[in-house]
């Protein structure tokens, strides 16, 4: 991206130093350089205007990644958020599955218990 903005820079650079020292030789000396082209500016002037665009356009899609970076963030420490709510929603549900069959296993125990008691017992 430097390189698109920087070439039409330097050759305007160039196109305007041979413009003062051809200006400078017309009134020191006899000697005249070319002067640069109205044309060759026109160029330099389209190269430049095309460099911008191309740059500006780069920095909008430069926009648009970091604004789509941060969203891609912020939706992956919400992600995280509720795989962490879920995690402790398990470990809370595998708690009173567990407590739940223990209660279970005592009842069947003491339902055991108490049918074996009644059968061995002697009426009366």
């Amino acid at each position: 991206m430097q390189g698109l903005l920087l070439a039409p820079l330097v050759h305007l650079n160039s196109l305007s130093e041979s413009l003062l020292r051809s200006i400078a030789s017309t009134s020191s000396s006899h000697n005249t350089l070319l002067r640069p082209l109205l044309a060759e500016y026109l160029d330099c002037d389209s190269q430049i205007t095309a460099a911008l665009d191309e740059a500006r356009i780069h920095q909008a899609k430069q926009r648009e990644i970091y604004n789509l970076t941060t969203e891609t963030l912020g939706l992956n420490a919400h992600l995280r958020e509720i795989i962490t709510a879920l995690i402790q929603g398990r470990n809370k549900l595998q708690n009173l599955i567990e407590e739940g069959d223990a209660v279970l296993q005592a009842s069947t125990d003491a339902s055991k218990s108490r049918r074996f008691e009644f059968y061995t017992t002697p009426p009366g």
